[in-house]
This record gives C-alpha cells, structure tokens and sequence, in this order.
C-alpha cells in the first residue's frame, strides 16, 4: 500500500506542485488541497494551460465560482483562437448567469460572447 501523505509531503518539499496537486486530487479526493496546489503553479507561470485546465475543472468542481470567472477571464486574454475565446466566455456566461445570477456581468459577458461570433 502506497503511503499518500508521505508522498504528498514529499512533493511539496520538493516544491513539485503538479506532483503534489496530482496526489491531493487522485490518490487523496482532497479538492481544495488540490486547488490550492494548482494555484502555487499558476502564480509561478501565469500562462500555464495544465494549471488553467486543473484550476477550472476544480473551481466547478468545487462550486467556487468566483475564483472560477477569475481563471476564465485571464485564460480569455491567453486564447490563441476563437474556438478557444468562445468556450471561455460561454462558460464564463453561464457562471455569471446560472451559478451567481449577476445579470449585469452576463450581459457583458454575452455581448463579448455576440461581438466575437458575429451573433
């Protein structure tokens, strides 16, 4: 039997990040550890898309939607394509729409949405 905890320790004093974060959510079903290592990585390289990816699976995961709009809009300003800025806001409308009922923030968010696909 694998000791987690042991190892979970162990990456993080290696300051492994992805390797402890990996633990925490795999091994451990620890969401918000998971979260919070993630996060370690995105503050070390803003432009880190396996962070974006893990952060925004984990944010819904975890119903944390605020953190989650935060993730999006800053993975809008890294978008290489249009498919790409597309997905992000129309989740980022749903967010704001569904989860926070901001009205205001989804129709901007919508409108965005309209200018990019000509809609």
């Amino acid at each position: 039997m694998r000791d987690y905890p042991k190892e979970l320790a162990e990456a993080q004093g290696r300051e492994d990040w992805e390797s402890a974060a990996a633990i925490a959510e795999r091994d451990l079903g620890d969401l918000d550890l998971a979260a919070e290592l993630w996060m370690r990585v995105f503050e070390r390289d803003e432009a880190n898309l396996p962070a974006h990816d893990a952060l925004e699976r984990l944010f819904t995961a975890t119903q944390r939607w605020m953190e989650l709009t935060s993730i999006l809009e800053h993975r809008i300003q890294l978008a290489h394509d249009d498919a790409e800025l597309a997905r992000c806001y129309s989740k980022l409308l749903a967010v704001y729409r569904d989860e926070l009922a901001d009205d205001h923030k989804a129709a901007e968010t919508e409108q965005r949405l309209r200018d990019l696909t000509g809609g």
